[in-house]
């Protein structure tokens, strides 16, 4: 290539190097005035937010406090609840042992009296057998004994023997 070629290509770089850089130093300047009116923007975002976040922190550490003191309170009520569920435990050992001390109590009572019932029911039988053979049956006898001889009496005292008519008459008033 020519010197003159080359001259007018190196003029042409140069050229678009020089307007590249005034293009650069448009969009630094934008690029400058953006910033600056972001800056004011984030400074006028920034006094708004730093009360939001002093306030935030101050409701962050008292959720802190407060949760510290929810863990504490709730670590109080599990060992009370765990408390009492032992002791219910117990409790509820104990009266299933007093129950199971009086059933078996209740049982024996229950077997015993059983006993006492079926003791008192056989001399009961024994001492109703024991009045109707050593009582009744010679009551019945001597009982028998008298009517017969009241009726040998009633003989001997009247003894005038009844005629058949007589009989008959009798007979017919029980009929």
């Amino acid at each position: 290539m020519s010197q003159e070629t080359l001259i007018y290509v190196m003029t042409a770089a140069v050229g678009v190097s020089a307007a590249a850089i005034v293009i650069q130093l448009i969009l630094l300047f934008g690029m400058f005035f953006s910033v600056r009116e972001t800056k004011k923007k984030f400074l006028e975002l920034s006094e708004r937010v730093e009360p939001l976040i002093d306030t935030s922190r101050s409701v962050l550490d008292s959720s802190r406090i407060l949760l510290d003191q929810t863990r504490k309170q709730i670590g109080e009520i599990t060992a009370k609840t765990n408390q009492l569920l032992s002791t219910a435990q117990t409790q509820m050992n104990r009266v299933d042992e007093f129950l199971g001390d009086a059933a078996a109590r209740s049982k024996a009572q229950l077997e015993h009296a059983e006993l006492v019932v079926d003791d008192a029911l056989n001399r009961v039988q024994e001492t109703s057998a024991m009045l109707q053979t050593g009582v009744l049956k010679p009551l019945r006898q001597i009982n028998g004994l008298a009517v017969g001889i009241q009726a040998a009496i009633e003989f001997l005292v009247n003894r005038r023997r009844t005629t058949p008519e007589h009989a008959t008459q009798e007979d017919e008033m029980f009929i």
